[in-house]
């Protein structure tokens, strides 16, 4: 079975708001990274890694993963 999303982990480089980044992964392509609405989102501070999901479909936006 082929997996519809993937796993990663991006480099913050802009803080839009509490719920939303652009980021770099570590290819180097940039992203627009997001916090789903009943999630509890990390802080977000430029420079720090952040686990992400990217759907296979489209690697242009991310979800940022709640901390554990």
């Amino acid at each position: 079975m082929i997996p519809d999303r993937v796993q990663a982990v991006a480099r913050i480089t802009d803080v839009l708001t509490p719920r939303t980044a652009r980021g770099e992964l570590p290819n180097g392509k940039k992203v627009f990274l997001f916090v789903e609405k009943d999630d509890n989102p990390p802080p977000l501070r430029v420079g720090d890694p952040v686990h992400v999901q990217l759907s296979v479909a489209d690697f242009s936006q991310a979800r940022i993963l709640p901390v554990e």
